[in-house]
């Protein structure tokens, strides 16, 4: 037992909670029972999610940002609003943009970001429009005043015209 408990101490507290990770979804039961084992957890999810999108670890970026809707969603937002806004390759960004619908409020930071993926993807995102409309709903559940202003700007864009009626209810809700 002791000789596990040295493995986990050199490895470090990312290292054990990328361990108890996994795969699959990540709720909030079990973000709590990983908080649990790896305490240190909830002060550090936003340092290595910095780490991560420095490294390009898109993978280890997702998960942790996963967990830090759980352990912190008031700071996930500022933490995942770059790697929206840079769409870097082989980040899942569309992923990444429902996890900010879920943080609501909490991922407020990162409104200018997601105008500004939705400016650039926009235009090619046609014909069926999912990731504009994730981005819809993403300020929609944010629903701060710029994330309303945002919707109402887009609801009554004549050249938007695809996603006009999204960003009204959008706006109403």
């Amino acid at each position: 037992m002791a000789e596990a408990e040295s493995a986990d101490t050199v490895r470090g507290p990312a290292d054990r909670v990328r361990d108890l990770l996994g795969i699959g979804y990540i709720d909030a039961k079990r973000a709590r029972a990983i908080e649990l084992a790896v305490p240190e957890a909830r002060e550090q999810v936003i340092g290595w999610l910095a780490d991560f999108a420095r490294a390009g670890a898109w993978r280890d970026f997702e998960a942790f940002a996963n967990l830090a809707l759980h352990l912190r969603p008031e700071a996930v937002g500022a933490a995942v609003a770059p790697v929206v806004g840079a769409a870097p390759a082989g980040a899942n960004v569309e992923d990444l943009v429902e996890l900010l619908a879920d943080a609501g409020p909490g991922a407020a930071p990162a409104v200018p970001a997601l105008l500004a993926l939705l400016e650039a993807r926009a235009p090619h995102d046609g014909p069926y429009y999912g990731l504009s409309l994730k981005i819809i709903a993403a300020l929609s559940a944010i629903a701060t005043p710029p994330a309303r202003a945002a919707l109402h700007a887009l609801a009554a864009d004549a050249a938007a015209t695809p996603l006009r009626a999204a960003a009204a209810l959008g706006a109403k809700s």
